[in-house]
């Protein structure tokens, strides 16, 4: 899969419909279930594992009680795809998501 397709099932079919955290996990749990192991959904789903921790990131440097369900939304959103690819042979994959120094870079460290 493409990561342009990878993106329209995580927004489209599942973030835009759904605000709850918990249910947001539980459905990418289950789509990542159906997808196949090859390099290019590999990667795809790292590309948008990346994105979600990338625009996390950001709202972290803006946080307030209104912005919480956003990073909840994406925290759902990254923990399912980490385990997956963790899961499918990517071992170091929390480490490509969030980068080499994500400990160090963090905002609210």
């Amino acid at each position: 899969m493409t990561p342009n397709d990878i993106s329209h099932l995580v927004h489209e079919e599942i973030i835009m419909n759904e605000l709850e955290p918990d249910v947001v996990r539980s459905r990418i749990h289950t789509m990542l279930a159906t997808l196949p192991t090859d390099d290019a959904t590999m990667g795809s789903i790292l590309n948008e594992a990346r994105g979600f921790c990338l625009a996390r990131h950001h709202e972290f440097k803006m946080l307030s009680e209104d912005l919480e369900r956003v990073v909840g939304v994406m925290d759902a959103s990254m923990e399912p795809m980490i385990r997956w690819l963790e899961a499918n042979g990517l071992t170091n994959a929390r480490h490509h998501v969030f980068g080499k120094n994500w400990w160090s870079d963090r905002v609210d460290a």
